[in-house]
């Protein structure tokens, strides 16, 4: 069983831990890419959406490179 920070964890509280973990990792990169295709700007929408590929994402999605940022 493992052991982290002084608490013991079964393995199916690891894979959850896991899968909760990497479901917040691709929220972000699509909330980045919608702030970053709605701004035209990837700086923008990484800095808010919280991942900064998926803002570059979204600004080249974009099309146009009318963004100050």
């Amino acid at each position: 069983m493992p052991y982290v920070n002084g608490k013991y964890y079964t393995e199916r509280e690891i894979q959850e831990i896991k899968s909760k973990l990497d479901e917040d990792q691709f929220d972000k990169f699509l909330i980045s890419g919608v702030i970053g295709f709605a701004t035209g700007s990837a700086l923008i929408g990484g800095l808010l959406g919280g991942d900064l590929i998926g803002g570059f994402l979204g600004d080249t999605l974009e099309g146009t490179d009318d963004s100050w940022f």
